[in-house]
C-alpha cells in the first residue's frame, strides 16, 4: 500500500513538473500590452500580410489561408481585414487560424488569375 502511494505520488509529482515546463515553453501570445501591427505586403500576383507582434514578425501570409491553392488577397483591404481577424483571434487566446466562412464574411474574393 505504501508502494503505491510512494508510485502515485512521483507520478503526479513527473506530470506537474511536466506542465510547468511546458507552460513556460510556450510560443508568446499577443496581449493589449505588447504593440501589435498588421501590415499588407504587396506580391507579385496580389496582397499578403504580416503581423508583427513587439516589433517582431509573428506570422507572414503570402495567399490566402483556408482555400485550396496558391491565391493572393485581390486587394490590400482583404488583406488587411483577414490579418486583423487572425490578431483578433490570438488575443481572445483562439489558434491564428482562419475559416472559409470568415472569408466569406469578410468579403474576400478569390484571385484566380494566378
Amino acid at each position: 500500500m505504501k508502494r503505491t502511494m510512494r508510485m502515485t505520488k512521483l507520478f503526479l509529482t513527473g506530470v506537474m513538473s511536466a506542465l510547468a515546463i511546458i507552460s513556460c515553453n510556450e510560443s508568446p501570445k499577443p496581449d493589449d500590452k505588447l504593440p501589435v501591427e498588421v501590415l499588407a505586403i504587396p506580391l507579385k500576383d496580389g496582397w499578403g500580410y504580416e503581423i508583427y507582434v513587439d516589433n517582431k514578425i509573428f506570422i507572414k501570409q503570402n495567399f490566402i489561408p483556408a482555400v485550396s491553392g496558391y491565391h493572393t488577397f485581390k486587394n490590400k483591404d482583404q488583406a488587411i481585414l483577414t490579418g486583423k481577424i487572425v490578431l483578433k483571434k490570438m488575443q481572445l487566446g483562439k489558434p491564428p487560424l482562419i475559416t472559409l466562412d470568415d472569408l466569406k464574411q469578410l468579403g474576400v474574393t478569390i484571385n484566380f488569375g494566378n
